[in-house]
This record gives structure tokens, C-alpha cells and sequence, in this order.
């Protein structure tokens, strides 16, 4: 049986999940995979819902729900897949009710959610979480059908670019600030080079800094001409998991340098194919070490180009939902 994937989502969001899953499509001819996005789906949409909301502050959810049910009509998908959205309006939860035993509808979240996720619970198939104490919360709660699924990259973006010219040794991170990040940079004592909204007010340190956000092609550009690219978890919103950072920095031919967390060892062999730190003066030692030691630093890019390739695209991702919304 041919399969048909609805992703329902947010159109234009921070880490567009919702367009990674649309663009993974490409790469899935046996697969029919179309979107629909329930913030707006299109520049009449969106319009038409700031209008009517003047007015009449529950018209655009109305109007939300009746797309929602033309769309479900038209395209009759056999599993909905939920992205980069926590909660839902009584009136969708209604026509994806409606919908439940046609399909399989199965919801992604990679943040932390709260006890409304309940309210979801009669109407999802399975919960898939981007991180394994996001699975251990909803478990607590009582969402038993909850499973851990790491994020992704989207390889039609983050590639290797082979006609660069030599990378830059310098350590790039890009990301937004965070508490816990800037306790890491200023214990840091070596210049880093941070890109990311609210880094702007982090003064009297000699990292060279841009604190505003940049656009998605240029965060690729960035990770082609880097060997080094730092991640640190935002603890804000992860408790174990690894952030896309993790992904796209490897599928982009950058050695990525990441805080030892839980999940690393489920998606990474740490040392052989990224290299994680414990605390600054662990990450400065391996930052030295790999800088003056380039043919070990070159082995352990390539492995983890590699993995990312063989097992982390957003593709790899459908299959896994797929296989695992079969009867």
C-alpha cells in the first residue's frame, strides 16, 4: 500500500521542521508527502485571518479547521505527521478525531510541553519526542505510546561543499543565547566566534560576537567553512537530547564539538565520530588538540559526515514513522 503523508505543522518557524519534512518528500518517490500549516498556509490565508480576527477573535481558528477538513478530504492521508506544535484548538482535535482509524497520527515534539499535551492523547497514535527526558516526562504523564525520535538535517541545505577553499580552525558556534551558553563562553578562554540572537549583550570577553539571527542559508555557508562547530544543549528547552545543530554541522563536513549529553551516545559514537567535553577546561584541551593534530581531526569529520548522511536525514526519520505506523 502506497502511503500517503500528511505534515501538519507551522509554516516559517525558527528551526523550520515543518519545511525539512516537506523538502524530504524529494527523496521519497514511493511516498506521497504534502503540508498543511495551521498557522497559514498561504499570503491570502494569513491576510484573511488578520482581517477577521479584528472582528471576530475566533475566526481564524474557525476558518483554520474548515482548510484543515478540505484538505483531509482532498488529499485522504494514511498517517498525519505533527510538527514544531504542542497544543490544539478544540475545533481541530474535533476533524482529526474525525479522521482517527482512517489514519495513523502520530505527533514530533522537540521542546518542552506542559499538561495540555493531555488533551491530545484520545486523538494521537503515537507521541515521538526529540529527546529521551522529554519520553520520560510524558510517560510520567501517562502518554504511554511516547517513543524517542532524535531531530534531523535537511541535506537539500546542509551538504558539504567540496569547491571551498580551506577551512577556518576557528570554533563557530551559532545559536541563540541561553544562561547556561553564556556561563560556558565567558569560562571560556580562547575567542570563539558566536552568532545568535541575545548575544549582543554578553560584553568584556575577546569572542568575536554577532548577536542577532542569520539567515538559514547563511548557517550553512558558515558550517562549509568551518572544521570546528560547538554545540552547547539550551537548557531551556532540552533535558538529554542533542539539538539540529547536532545534525547539520556534521552533514556540512564540520567536527562537531558537543557537551556530553545522554542521548549523544544513540545517534554518535562519541571520539571516532564527533568529541564531546565535560566542562570548558576539557573542551580547550580537545580544541588544542585536534587543532594541532589535523589528520586525526580530518578522521573524525569524515566519520561523522558519514553517519549523518547514512542515518540522519529527515528521510531516515519518515521511514522510522512509517515502519512503525504499518498494521
Amino acid at each position: 500500500m502506497s502511503q500517503r503523508l500528511l505534515v501538519l505543522g507551522k509554516r516559517g518557524g525558527i528551526l523550520q521542521w515543518y519545511e525539512h519534512l516537506l523538502s524530504a518528500a524529494r527523496t521519497m518517490p514511493q511516498v506521497e508527502v504534502e503540508g498543511f500549516a495551521l498557522n497559514h498556509n498561504d499570503f491570502l490565508e494569513r491576510t484573511e485571518k488578520k482581517i477577521y480576527a479584528i472582528v471576530d477573535k475566533s475566526k481564524p481558528d474557525k476558518i483554520t479547521a474548515s482548510n484543515l477538513q478540505k484538505k483531509l478530504n482532498k488529499f485522504e492521508p494514511t498517517i498525519i505527521v505533527v510538527v514544531d506544535l504542542f497544543y490544539f484548538s478544540e475545533r481541530v482535535l474535533t476533524i482529526l478525531n474525525s479522521v482517527k482509524g482512517q489514519c495513523h497520527i502520530v505527533h514530533w515534539i522537540g521542546d518542552f510541553f506542559d499538561e495540555r499535551l493531555i488533551n491530545s492523547r484520545q486523538v494521537v497514535d503515537r507521541y515521538y519526542f526529540s529527546d529521551t527526558g522529554l519520553v520520560a516526562t510524558a510517560l510520567a504523564m501517562g502518554l504511554m505510546n511516547a517513543e524517542y525520535l532524535p531531530l534531523a538535517y535537511n541535506p537539500d541545505l546542509f551538504r558539504v561543499d567540496h569547491h571551498h577553499e580551506a577551512r577556518s580552525d576557528e570554533l563557530l558556534f551559532i545559536g541563540a543565547w541561553s544562561e547556561n551558553r553564556e556561563m560556558l563562553m565567558r569560562a571560556i578562554e580562547f575567542p570563539v566566534r558566536i552568532i545568535g540572537k541575545g548575544w549582543g549583550k554578553m560584553a568584556g570577553t575577546q569572542h568575536n560576537i554577532s548577536g542577532k539571527n542569520i539567515p538559514i542559508m547563511e548557517v550553512v555557508k558558515l558550517y562549509q567553512q568551518h572544521n570546528f562547530v560547538l554545540n552547547n544543549i539550551n537548557t531551556d528547552n532540552i533535558k538529554r537530547g542533542l539539538n539540529m545543530r547536532c545534525f547539520e554541522a556534521p552533514a556540512c563536513g564540520a567536527l562537531l564539538i558537543t557537551d556530553d549529553v545522554a542521548d549523544l551516545k544513540l545517534c554518535y559514537e562519541p571520539g571516532d565520530e564527533v568529541v564531546c567535553y565535560q566542562n570548558n577546561r576539557q573542551l580547550a584541551e580537545i580544541y588544542a588538540r585536534l587543532c594541532e593534530e589535523p589528520k586525526v581531526r580530518e578522521i573524525i569529520q569524515l566519520a561523522g559526515t558519514e553517519k549523518a548522511n547514512q542515518c540522519h536525514a529527515y528521510a531516515h526519520r519518515l521511514q522510522s514513522i512509517i515502519m512503525n505506523s504499518s498494521p
